[in-house]
């Protein structure tokens, strides 16, 4: 099925003069001063020619999307000008949904969301519809390719190429936040629960999108690419905006809630990844050596942190991530040396005084009808009140002065007023200071990359001529790009690959006239998304039109040369929907998840009929989690699927034992027992259940794990059935056992199933962050620290201190582990050689090399001991696969003995390897040597207590390499010592993370009455250890330990002109729902937005795929659930400049109750003088 089929790729007319930032002084900017010797780095000399206000405009956009015209633009780092020509930003190409909103735009820098595609939105309020562009797989599938070189090359190059088509010239990608747990409702735009991995990919990913060539995707050599000056650096193009910084883990009061986490754990976890992707001291980054050959070691010269870093909608240690002066200085500026501009969240700032102090340079969105930002006022007037209560203070003194007959109470007080106005003097300095580095920063922004509108308009034209070509080309690459995606998660009795030529050569040389007609050879598709509803991406700002969607069920007719005109009804493959993907399940707009669910019996039925009378050769089953319950704005709460789809799986596989069955999700999903043709034994492994080829209903043959694909998934799961391609992808997170779904742990029963040594302890281990997520209204606490993913799931006893190959020694069971993943081959891992080039104190470095040899398909799946991974085929026929195959090898380390607690083991090295067709060495015993380098940072931890990174060293103090094609599949190991390091790391180290113990439950004392079923509970007392010395303190955080994360508290700040009530009170932090359930005038503010809003939803919502009014129902409670979770100060944030803070007070206060003081604001407001505030600043000035 194609979107905007009849391709309408024309250019729109373009108005240059149109859309002046309104109030802004356009002579001014016009004739802006110029200053030959300027430099940005050093150049507060002329930015003292402008006025505070004008400064201080340029901090905020100027609306949505746009900056505004009047920032200044530095030539060459040698002359500040800016363009008499009012710039504009030339519109994309129109379609048939999208010509009357196309329109020019006064900025001279426009940004898009991210992060798989370019969303440029048709309205600035759109979230679902927006032009089309080509939507690539979201970052929860991405991240399952392992492949570096994919997101540079490819994704990223693409990116860039179709954001300079939409003169874009920032985009918002990519997201790297932690999968902390898997009900975050914004997982489908997150790589991992993994930092390393993350951060590595997500770099690639930066790399690619601020590429500077603009040659073709696949070719990045000198040649390709073209400079605007010979004598000059290439041009930038479009820059990368690195989010969500920072631990903002879930959507749950995403804008209010605040998250209490320890240093290390923050280091080590949620900010690894970023540093990675920022800082140039990073170890990985900062590597002079010319050795390196592993596939992101190559990359390491070329680094380049992201233009931009998006501060995030929560509080960290109680301080908005937009004002924590420790995440945005401390860290990012001093530690990292980051150089580039902070952006808030659009919404995200608090207060804009301390945001600009902490180093949030540009605050979104902007006031498109005044001149200003939202907080300016506020911003200004402190600026202002400083400096007119020193020169007060100064006329005071000198009456005092005069009058011998003052008293020692005035003499007191007069001090005591002195003192207060020379601190706010200081404060107003600090404002002022601050302005002109964050005004700094944008204008280099603007410099680096903004565009004339000449050019804009020139290069956008040249682009409409040739964007059916370009287009078809990304498509084509989009559908490379998911081929490597797909996780392959079993294939019992080697189900695939299918027969290309099986099928194919059926349907194309039957003799219909004389042939009569069989029923062989047939394939069927059951399920909504496998045709009419394919599902390709997850709700949100993420949202992409995509410019073609290709179904399961179309690439089959493709590839088999089927259309449905065909005479013989048996060459088309069958189809049954078996559910309504637009289905509600009952919800109603307050529940986004699906309970009390209708079953649709007849559809099921109808598919179970299908197979009944056509018995199929092959059924291809695609299900997976609906469009409405994964999205931004909201959290899940349960991980299993849909009902109607558990129901018809179970049917159909009575029925019928060959089923493919792919899955379509972007947060992990429950897969039931009985589905799994593979089981964990006692030592971590798995073996066959000996069930999936002797019958039916007891286990599915293949599982193909998709996750979203974006819009060429189809294709790509189709030419993996049929072997054009074989899957390559590894998991980036843990699919753990759920049973209960209620966070917590299963107790087994022993009753078989591969359990039997695990009677009654706890064998799923539940999520190691459910006892704590989402948290309450105000605080959420990370007690799980490290466990974090496979960190907990993989963790066992840490006093082994085996130096062999270690058993799994009870790790929890998962129903399929971190980097787990099936090709159509097999690999051997041998030739392990481990070589210390550097053992210095401040310095490690690490050389591992290793051979993989494809050994091809291994008959009945080999000896125990040669099984290489337990979750592996169980082949029992078929020849070798001779396509091109890819491995990924992957490299952990394993402290031994450490003096803390540690994760047993962590990824920290990864390659992808190809077994090409090149000298014939796609063939078996083919070998590809592989070649690692790791650093002092693979081998450290964050100590606390030192607040630094540490590597112990002595005698009892080893690391464990392991080489494996899984975190539980390690086909190689070996064990090195450290003669330099740190001997004895912080007694607060030790004791805030003692080293873990096997089957110690918490002390009793636990805030938590649950914390007895989890054998790695964190008690109150070690909690609070961790927060003891830590240097977030010294920058203004309150930290404090909760005496119960569960509590449900509400907020008791006062409000402006207020005193404490005795009843709930609101501000602007209170969330619109809050508002609305203990006030009618929050009721009533809550419906106008609320009807404002959908405004923005079309009556008749396209849906990608064609007409829906499940589109727009789908939309709505998008825009009702993020509208929820929006404090008051929204209002004035998202007005456009429409409502102001002033007014928001006014009726915070009726709201309050505080009815007198809310009469006598606003006769203030209504009586005060329009230009007083710009005559004080005159004065000012």
């Amino acid at each position: 099925m194609i979107v905007n089929s009849n391709s309408p790729f024309v250019l729109p007319s373009t108005n240059n003069n149109h859309g002046c930032d309104n109030g802004d002084d356009v002579s001014s900017s016009s004739s802006s001063p110029a200053t030959s010797t300027a430099n940005l780095n050093n150049s507060n000399h002329y930015l003292n020619k402008y006025s505070l206000s004008k400064k201080l405009s340029w901090l905020s956009g100027y609306d949505l999307w746009n900056l505004r015209s009047s920032i200044p633009i530095n030539i060459d780092d040698t002359t500040t000008t800016t363009t008499t020509e009012t710039t504009s930003r030339t519109e994309p190409p129109a379609t048939s949904t999208a010509t009357a909103a196309a329109s020019s735009s006064s900025s001279i820098l426009r940004m898009s969301d991210g992060p798989h595609g370019v969303r440029k939105p048709l309205t600035d309020l759109s979230l679902q519809q927006s032009f089309p562009a080509t939507c690539f797989p979201s970052a929860c599938a991405l991240s399952n390719s392992w492949n570096t070189k994919l997101l540079k090359d490819q994704v990223g190059t693409v990116l860039k190429k179709e954001c300079l088509f939409y003169n874009i010239q920032i985009l918002l990608s990519p997201g790297i936040n932690i999968k902390r747990h898997p009900y975050g409702g914004r997982n489908h735009e997150y790589f991992s629960e993994d930092p390393f991995l993350t951060g590595i990919l997500s770099k690639s990913l930066i790399a690619g999108i601020q590429d500077t060539s603009v040659g073709d995707n696949n070719n990045n050599n000198s040649s390709s690419k073209k400079h605007n000056n010979n004598n000059k650096k290439d041009k930038k193009l479009v820059g990368a905006c690195l989010k969500h910084f920072a631990l903002n883990n879930q959507e749950t009061y995403r804008m209010i809630i605040n998250v209490i986490c320890d240093e290390r754990t923050m280091r080590e976890i949620y900010l690894s990844a970023f540093e990675i992707c920022i800082s140039s001291k990073h170890p990985i980054n900062n590597n002079n050596n010319n050795d390196l050959t592993s596939q992101h070691s190559q990359q390491q010269h070329e680094h380049e942190p992201p233009a931009l870093i998006m501060g995030a909608y929560n509080k960290v240690n109680g301080v908005y991530c937009c004002e924590n002066s420790f995440l945005l200085q401390q860290i990012l500026r001093t530690e990292w040396n980051f150089q580039g501009v902070v952006v808030s969240d659009w919404g995200a700032i608090d207060n804009r005084i301390k945001s600009i102090i902490a180093g949030c340079d540009l605050e979104m969105p902007g006031n498109s009808n005044i001149h200003e930002g939202p907080y300016d006022s506020e911003v200004l007037n402190a600026a202002i009140i400083a400096v007119a209560e020193e020169e007060s203070s100064e006329e005071n003194n000198s009456d005092e002065c005069d009058d011998d007959d003052d008293d020692v109470a005035d003499d007191e007080e007069n001090n005591n007023s002195r003192d207060t106005t020379t601190s706010i003097n200081m404060e107003g300095d600090i404002i002022t200071k601050a302005i002109d580095e964050c005004a700094n920063r944008v204008i280099k922004l603007v410099t680096d990359y903004s565009t004339t509108a000449g050019k804009a308009k020139k290069e956008a034209k040249a682009a409409a001529e040739a964007a059916d070509s370009m287009f078809y080309k990304h498509n084509q690459i989009a559908r490379e790009v998911a081929q490597e995606c797909i996780v392959m998660l079993q294939n019992q009795d080697n189900l695939l690959p299918l027969s290309l030529e099986k099928y194919k050569n059926k349907n194309k040389n039957k003799n219909k006239a004389t042939t009569t007609k069989t029923k062989t050879n047939i394939i069927a598709v059951i399920g909504d998304f496998g045709k009419n509803s394919p599902r390709i991406q997850g709700m949100g700002s993420a949202h992409v039109t995509p410019t073609k969607i290709t179904s399961i069920y179309d690439s089959l007719q493709s590839i088999l040369n089927i259309d449905d005109n065909n005479e013989n009804e048996f060459d088309i493959p069958l189809f049954a929907r078996g559910y309504d993907a637009d289905a509600d399940d009952g919800n109603d707009d307050n529940d986004n998840e699906h309970t009390n669910q209708v079953i649709d019996q007849t559809l099921i039925n109808e598919a179970l009929q299908l197979i009944i009378t056509n018995p199929p050769d092959v059924v291809i089953i695609s299900i997976g989690l609906p469009d409405i319950l994964e999205s931004e704005g909201f959290d899940r709460t349960t991980l299993q699927l849909p009902k109607q789809q558990i129901d018809l799986v179970n049917t159909i596989s009575r029925v019928h034992k060959n089923i493919v069955l792919v899955l379509n999700h972007g947060g992990i999903i429950d897969i039931p027992q009985s589905w799994c043709t593979i089981i964990v034994d006692d030592d971590g492994n798995s073996n066959s259940s000996g069930s999936g080829s002797g019958g039916f209903g007891f286990g599915i043959k293949t599982i193909l794990d998709g996750y979203l694909l974006g819009q060429a998934g189809g294709q790509a799961i189709v030419d993996v059935i049929f072997g054009i391609v074989s899957p390559s992808g590894k998991l980036s997170e843990t699919i753990p056992i759920i049973i209960n779904d209620d966070h917590q742990t299963t107790t087994c029963d022993g009753g078989g199933g591969g359990y039997s040594n695990y009677e009654g302890v706890s064998v799923a281990g539940g999520i190691p962050s459910g006892q704590y997520f989402p948290g309450n209204k105000t605080t959420v606490e990370y007690r799980e620290g490290l466990d974090v993913g496979y960190r907990y799931y993989n963790n066992r006893d840490s006093t082994t201190t085996t130096t062999t190959t270690p058993s799994m020694q009870q790790p929890i069971p998962v129903r399929f582990p971190f980097g787990h993943g099936l090709t159509y081959t097999n690999f051997e891992y041998t030739n392990l050689n481990i070589n210390i080039k550097d053992d210095l104190p401040d310095k490690k470095r690490v050389i591992v090399t290793l051979d993989v040899q494809n050994i091809g398909r291994r008959i009945n799946g080999g000896s125990d001991s040669d099984s290489y991974s337990g979750f592996g085929t169980s082949p029992s026929n078929s020849n070798d696969f001779t396509g091109c195959v890819k491995e990924v090898v992957q490299l952990y380390i394993r402290p031994i003995n450490s003096s803390v607690h540690r994760p047993y083991h962590e990824l920290k090295e990864f390659t992808k390897i190809e077994f090409t067709g090149n000298n014939n060495n796609n063939k078996q015993n083919s070998v590809v040597s592989v070649r690692f380098e790791l650093n002092t940072r693979s081998f450290a931890f964050y100590d606390i207590g030192k607040q630094d990174w540490v590597v112990e060293y002595g005698v009892d103090k080893e690391y464990e390499i392991q080489i494996g094609s899984s975190s539980r599949d390690i086909r190689l190991t070996e064990v090195i010592t450290f003669n330099t390091g740190d001997d004895k790391p912080s007694k607060l180290a030790i004791e805030s993370f003692p080293p873990r113990r096997k089957n110690i439950v918490a002390p009793v004392n636990t805030t938590y009455s649950n914390s007895s079923s989890n054998n790695f509970i964190v008690d109150d007392d070690i909690f609070a250890k961790r927060f003891i010395g830590n240097s977030f303190n010294n920058y203004g955080n309150t930290t404090t330990v909760s005496a119960s994360a569960t509590a449900n508290t509400t907020t008791t700040d006062v409000p402006v002109g207020g005193t404490t009530p005795n009843f709930v009170v609101i501000t602007r932090n209170t969330l619109f729902t809050d508002a609305a359930s203990v006030s009618w005038i929050g009721s009533i503010l809550f419906f106008i937005s609320y009807k404002i809003a959908q405004k923005e939803v079309p009556s008749a919502a396209k849906k990608d795929s064609g007409d829906s009014s499940s589109n727009r129902k789908r939309e709505l409670r998008l825009i009702r659930s993020n509208l929820e979770n929006v404090p008051l100060r929204g209002l004035v944030l998202f007005s456009q400049g429409n409502f102001t803070f002033q007014w928001l007070d006014v009726i915070i206060l009726f709201m309050n109750g505080y009815y007198w003081n809310a009469f006598t604001t606003i006769v203030s407001l209504l009586l005060s003088k329009k230009k007083v505030k710009v005559r004080k600043e005159t004065e000012l000035n």
